[in-house]
């Protein structure tokens, strides 16, 4: 017995889990119909212009009628034509068929009520001989329920109507001619249901263009305020790290030459120097918190693209900020050790020309230095080092001296500066990890293991 073979290689799949397209199909076109009748409905509300003038049409049509009954009748009227007769018999026929358009008010608030009354109205009037003078309203109140109402609202409308007019055709036809009074019923009936579907439609089609304008204008809105939060977020993060590490730095180095020279006046604009860097550096710190708040009411904003990547001209979408190299953190080591630092740099493997990797590794860089000139008394030696790999660079930065606030060991989930928790928020969304503190009570340490990106900046 030869065994069944799959020539394209793929599993067999029994027939009952076999896809049917045709079901699918049906089910999907059903459902683009529900969505279509429940977007498309009205809810209740006041009468609308249109629905005011089509009950001042309905009614003069009425009127019409009843005052032809009323004065001009004949025998061939049956029913009506006797009833007209007498003057209580007047009173209920103009009542019926004018308020039969009257009633129509309503339709704006219960769409399927007003058409059930229609469809009793019409029946009797058809077993009065006056099956023409109920058609109008019943129509527009069809209408008025395809265009208004949820889709089991609007079948159960076409339904009713649908008996409606066969219990007329079933009164008023003739032996013989009941077919063809029910279809020329209906196809009038059918006429006012594809005018109601068409409005339908059409209104649809103008709310979901709203919809679709109001859309664009948020998003156009958004994106306007992402892109001005990219640039106060650039701007945050320079004022922390270059301008926070410079003043660092005057202050630094004022504070070594007081009581240097010996010259007292010389102290005093040292000391002055000293003070106005620390007031400046605390104003900028409060300046970056503000503009971190600010930056962060945004729920929209890419973090990651915001604190690793250029930021964008919202006019012409240029990227206009540079940056740093690798070579780039010779200076902030320079400056250090013109503070009298000894400072140890080593670095092993290979560099990843990579601009958002090396951004970041001498981001990292440059904030632990930074901190520890700015919290560190007694500071007198600083090891940095950068251990390169194919995947990922892992930074070392050790400093000794006494910190003002002695926080717990390497990995402690303390709460660091505004620059160390963005760094770490940054290598963490690379997949990487970031963590400081105190190693044996002794030399504070800092260790990152940045993971070098996919993709190139700038590139798809």
């Amino acid at each position: 017995m030869c065994d069944q073979t799959n020539y394209e290689g793929a599993p067999q799949v029994p027939y009952e889990q076999r896809q049917n397209p045709v079901k699918e199909t049906t089910a999907r076109y059903w459902q683009v119909l529900g969505e279509w009748l429940s977007q498309s409905a009205v809810p209740p509300g006041r009468p609308s212009a249109g629905l005011i003038a089509g009950v001042i049409i309905c009614s003069s049509y009425q009127t019409f009628f009843i005052a032809r009954l009323l004065f001009v009748g004949t025998p061939a009227d049956g029913t009506a034509f006797h009833l007209s007769g007498v003057w209580y018999g007047a009173i209920v026929l103009a009542v019926a068929v004018i308020g039969s358009a009257a009633v129509l008010i309503a339709s704006s608030r219960a769409p399927l009520t007003v058409l059930g009354v229609e469809c009793v109205l019409h029946v009797v009037g058809s077993a009065l001989g006056m099956a023409n003078y109920f058609v109008f309203p019943l129509l527009f109140a069809l209408f008025s329920c395809i265009t208004r109402s949820l889709a089991w609202i609007a079948a159960t409308g076409i339904l009713t109507v649908l008996v409606a007019m066969a219990a007329s055709s079933l009164i008023v036809a003739r032996p013989g001619t009941f077919g063809a009074e029910l279809v020329g019923q209906l196809i009038t009936a059918a006429a006012f249901a594809a005018v109601g579907i068409a409005t339908r439609s059409v209104r649809a089609w103008r709310s979901s263009s709203r919809r679709v304008r109001t859309a664009q204008a948020q998003a156009q809105h958004y994106e306007y305020e992402r892109d001005e939060a990219i640039v106060r977020a650039r701007i945050a993060e320079e004022l922390h790290d270059s301008v926070g590490h410079g003043l660092t730095t005057i202050a630094a180095l004022a504070e070594g030459l007081s009581g240097v020279t010996g010259d007292a006046r010389f102290d005093e604009v040292l000391d002055g120097i000293n003070q106005v860097a620390r007031e400046s550096l605390e104003d900028t710190r409060r300046a970056v918190h503000r503009l971190s708040a600010a930056t962060h009411v945004s729920e929209c904003l890419d973090v990651a693209h915001i604190e690793t990547g250029a930021i964008v001209d919202a006019g012409n979408g240029e990227s206009r900020f540079r940056y740093r190299h690798w070579d780039d953190i010779v200076p902030i080591l320079d400056h250090v050790r013109s503070l009298g630092v000894t400072v140890i740099f080593t670095e092993t493997g290979r560099r990843q020309e990579h601009l958002e990797h090396s951004h970041l590794c001498f981001s990292i860089t440059r904030e632990s230095l930074t901190n520890a000139i700015r919290h560190t008394t007694c500071l007198e030696r600083v090891t940095v080092s950068w251990d390169h790999s194919e995947k990922a660079t892992r930074i070392t930065v050790r400093n000794d001296g006494v910190e003002r606030s002695l926080p717990s060991r390497v990995g402690s989930q303390h709460a660091p500066g505004t620059g160390v928790r963005r760094l770490r928020r940054q290598v963490e969304q690379t997949g990487g990890s970031l963590s400081s503190g105190y190693e044996d009570d002794a030399d504070w340490v800092l260790v990152a293991d940045v993971l070098v990106p996919d993709k190139e900046v700038g590139h798809p």
